[in-house]
């Protein structure tokens, strides 16, 4: 990226942007700290410069806002209002992908700084879980220290026996994989200039995500890399060897290690995954018994013990949890929201999709980068298959930088980065 010298650049942006981006999926509290200040920043400048935002300026807006819309109107028709409000505040969350765009558009060089602090994350996140993957099989004894460490920043660390020898770096597993997943696609695009440093933290993004052992985030990479081949051999007639090679061959040698095998294999046998398809069956219950407005958001835990006890016993006699999501976006919406918010998901989702597609023709010179962040939207796509990825706060602030960088390259620029 270059810097567009008839644009003002305000430093305090810049400087906000590159800490949100740094921190914004290892540490969520710091991410909305400096989010916050950044919003403050933008108003401020705005303010000063004069400038008056127009609702036409606003990507996707009838889209988010019908998201939206629809998420209060199923939490006031839904069991308890007061419990979806809370978590309907983050259908909100979009005003952040409209701070980033706007922030970008106007300031080119935050757009470089958000990618150097996304960069740096993704590096610590993908660092952190290779190291907790040698601690495990070669140090056991420093784990052991950091499970009792006094500070719980330290035992954030630790492989706890809960999670089955599967890293997770400083965070939930599952984010940490769903994060790595589209980072380690969004960086084969975004260094465009610096391939190799891309194809690098790519590498360790991947290496990472496969020693997480989760699986849908897997399938979301996997979806992901074909979407990356697809795009290459449709404009340049090659295949994308540089690029798809490191990536397989980092996958394969951690798949020869015994527990990610085994854990992988699971993803091919139905009795091995039971409690998803008990998960998924009792969903469609609640969807056909509700199938206006559903139960209202975050109530999948409250229906729990009326829909899920019974089924659940049948194969889990002895196990008393209660879920929040059934690991399946589509079906938790559908639940939750009623098969109009489902269809209301899928609006905004297609809308995503087709903006992210028409980039591709618009500007040759950053195909690069239009390819790696379709690559990214079906990855998103796939994973909430079987995760729900887009009711997790880290997940969505990712996607939202990855598109708000994407969505403002300029057709002038000659390099990505």
């Amino acid at each position: 990226m270059t810097n567009n010298s008839n644009t003002l650049d305000f430093k305090p942006i810049n400087w906000f942007v590159f800490l949100f981006s740094l921190t914004m999926a290892a540490s969520i509290s710091m991410g909305y700290i400096f989010i916050g200040f950044l919003t403050l920043v933008y108003i401020g400048w705005t303010i000063y410069c004069k400038q008056k935002p127009r609702l036409a300026d606003f990507p996707l807006l009838a889209p988010f806002a019908l998201y939206a819309l629809w998420g209060i109107i199923a939490s006031l028709c839904g069991i308890g209002f007061e419990r979806s409000l809370r978590y309907w505040r983050a259908d909100l969350l979009c005003f952040v992908f409209w701070l980033l765009y706007f922030s970008f558009k106007n300031h080119p060089s935050a757009r470089i700084w958000a990618v150097r602090g996304f960069s740096i994350s993704i590096a610590f996140l993908a660092i952190t879980g290779l190291l907790q993957l040698a601690m495990i099989h070669l140090a056991p004894s420093v784990n052991e220290w950091l499970t009792v460490s006094p500070s719980k920043w330290i035992r954030a660390f630790a492989i706890l026996p809960r999670h089955n020898q599967r890293v997770h770096g400083p965070i939930h597993t599952l984010t940490y994989a769903e994060v790595l997943a589209l980072g380690a696609i969004f960086m084969a695009g975004v260094w465009r200039s610096k391939r190799w440093l891309g194809i690098i933290l790519g590498i360790l993004a991947a290496g990472a995500l496969i020693a997480s052992g989760s699986r849908g985030p897997a399938l979301g990479l996997i979806a992901g890399l074909v979407v990356i081949a697809a795009g290459y051999a449709a404009f340049t007639k090659k295949f994308a060897w540089p690029i798809l090679l490191p990536f397989l061959l980092s996958c394969l040698i951690l798949f020869f290690l015994p527990v990610m095998r085994e854990r992988f294999k699971t993803a091919m046998f139905l009795n091995k995954n039971q409690d998803r398809l008990t998960m998924w069956q009792v969903s469609y219950k609640i969807v056909r018994d509700n199938p206006l407005t559903g139960v209202g958001i975050a109530h999948i835990r409250t229906v729990w013990p009326e829909y899920f006890n019974r089924e659940w016993k049948k194969y889990f006699p002895y196990e008393q949890e209660i879920w929040s999501d059934v690991h399946n976006l589509y079906f938790q919406q559908a639940g939750e929201r009623g098969i109009t918010g489902l269809i209301v998901l899928l609006i905004l989702f297609g809308a995503i999709t087709v903006k992210s597609f028409k980039l591709l023709f618009s500007d040759p010179e950053n195909r690069d980068l239009y390819i790696a962040t379709l690559a990214c939207v079906a990855a998103f796509w796939v994973m909430n298959l079987t995760e729900s990825a887009f009711q997790d706060t880290e997940v969505v602030f990712t996607l939202y930088l990855l598109l708000a960088i994407a969505w403002t390259a300029k057709p002038a620029e000659r390099q990505s980065v």
